[in-house]
């Protein structure tokens, strides 16, 4: 049983009356729609305000979710459209912080300096991207979406988020290019498995 079927069968429980079913999901996402809000430009308080009315928003949808979709893709739309209606009319988002005391999965404490000289270096030149090109390499390397499901997240093509990552990871190339680190290892350690950001 592969992953959208075993979340299909919680949906199924939830939607016959099992809402306790309801606390797996909330905690398999929680962490990474309010780390993709923070990305977004949410402050902290606006991030876990809008990850609760997602949750909430979710659970009262449920029934209309289609179950040849993810889960994963559908809650993010949900989200990222709360975001938009939250900012609407207020100057563009602006990059925030992500806090240093999510939890940590790594396993020794080199790992962890690693990983957050990585994080923090790649967050700079990250923030330095156009817009669309934050928000694609946002939801590709820290939520694992397939390119379908970013289709239905920002109505982009297919070959426009294709190409939007290609131009963005060139950008970042040119940018670490004197530093010498390979642009594909410090995204590897940006999806290592820890609670995203």
């Amino acid at each position: 049983m592969d992953i959208n079927d075993s979340e299909l069968n919680i949906i199924k429980d939830i939607i016959k009356g099992n809402k306790e079913a309801y606390a797996f999901l909330v905690d398999k996402y929680k962490n990474k729609i309010y780390g993709l809000l923070l990305k977004m430009g949410a402050s902290p308080e606006d991030a876990q305000d809008i990850t609760q009315e997602t949750f909430i928003t979710a659970y009262r949808m449920l029934g209309s979710h289609h179950t040849d979709r993810s889960f994963a893709g559908w809650i993010y739309t949900i989200a990222i459209r709360t975001l938009q209606e939250r900012y609407r009319g207020q100057k563009r988002l602006e990059h925030q912080a992500i806090p240093s005391d999510l939890p940590s999965t790594l396993p020794n404490p080199e790992n962890e300096v690693i990983y957050q000289e990585n994080k923090s270096e790649l967050n700079r030149m990250v923030n330095k991207l156009p817009h669309n090109y934050k928000f694609i390499l946002m939801l590709r390397y820290t939520n694992d979406l397939t390119y379908e499901e970013m289709e239905k997240i920002t109505g982009m093509s297919s070959n426009q988020i294709r190409n939007g990552l290609h131009r963005a990871k060139k950008r970042l190339q040119k940018m670490i290019l004197k530093e010498g680190v390979d642009l594909n290892e410090m995204l590897e350690h940006y999806t290592d498995g820890r609670v995203p950001y």
